[in-house]
C-alpha cells in the first residue's frame, strides 16, 4: 500500500466512527462481531502495512484503526490481543520470550527501531483505550443490564420496596465502580504489567 492509501484508510476509519456515533434515531449504535469483514479488514491493513518503511502515515492510521475497533467491535480486546501477538512475532520473530531474558529482533525487518516504536505505540494506545473501555463501556453495560432486570422485577413490587431498591441501586453502582477500578488498577496496570 502507498502512503496515500493509509491516509485514505485513516479517514475511512474516521468516517465510520462519525456514522456510528450519529445521534439520528435511524442510525443505531452497532457493534460488529470480531469476525465481521469490517473489523478483519482494518486488522489486515494494520498488519500488512506494519513493516512498510516507505510511509510515515502508519501511526496516524493505526491510531484511528484502534479507536474504530474499540468503538465498533463487540470484543475489541480480543481483536487487539491477536493483532499485538502478531506484531510481537513480526518484531521479535519468536513466539515466546527466551528464558535468558534477551530479546533479539527478527532479521527480516528493515528498520527494527521503527518496527519497535510502532509496536510500542500500538501496545500503549491499546492499553489506554482498554482502560477507557473498562471504565466507561463495561460500567454502562452493567448498568443497562441491571436497569432491564429492575424493570422486570419492578412490576411485581410495591412502593416501599421500590424505595429500598433505589437505595440498593446506588449501592450496586458503588460496588460495580469499585470492581471496575480494582480490575483496572490490579489486573491491567498492576505491578510488572506495564
Amino acid at each position: 500500500l502507498q502512503s496515500t492509501d493509509l491516509i485514505t484508510a485513516k479517514y475511512t476509519c474516521m468516517c465510520l466512527l462519525c456514522l456510528s456515533t450519529h445521534k439520528s434515531s435511524a442510525v443505531k449504535s452497532t457493534r460488529f462481531p470480531s469476525t465481521h469483514p469490517l473489523v478483519t479488514k482494518i486488522s489486515e491493513v494494520m498488519l500488512d502495512t506494519f513493516s512498510s518503511l516507505s510511509t510515515s502515515h502508519w501511526i496516524p492510521f493505526a491510531e484511528q484503526a484502534i479507536i474504530t475497533i474499540y468503538k465498533l467491535s463487540e470484543q475489541p480486546d480480543v481483536v487487539l490481543e491477536s493483532i499485538l501477538k502478531i506484531l510481537c512475532h513480526k518484531v521479535f520473530g519468536e513466539s515466546e520470550i527466551p528464558q535468558d531474558g534477551s530479546l533479539g529482533f527478527c532479521d527480516n525487518l528493515g528498520d527494527p527501531l521503527l518496527s519497535l516504536s510502532r509496536l510500542l505505540f500500538v501496545a500503549g494506545h491499546t492499553t489506554q483505550l482498554q482502560l477507557l473501555y473498562l471504565e466507561c463501556g463495561v460500567r454502562c453495560e452493567l448498568k443497562r443490564r441491571r436497569l432491564l432486570q429492575d424493570d422486570t422485577t419492578k412490576k411485581n413490587t410495591d412502593s416501599t420496596i421500590e424505595d429500598e431498591m433505589g437505595l440498593m441501586g446506588m449501592a450496586v453502582d458503588d460496588v460495580e465502580a469499585e470492581l471496575i477500578s480494582r480490575v483496572c488498577n490490579d489486573e491491567v496496570c498492576g505491578q510488572g504489567l506495564l
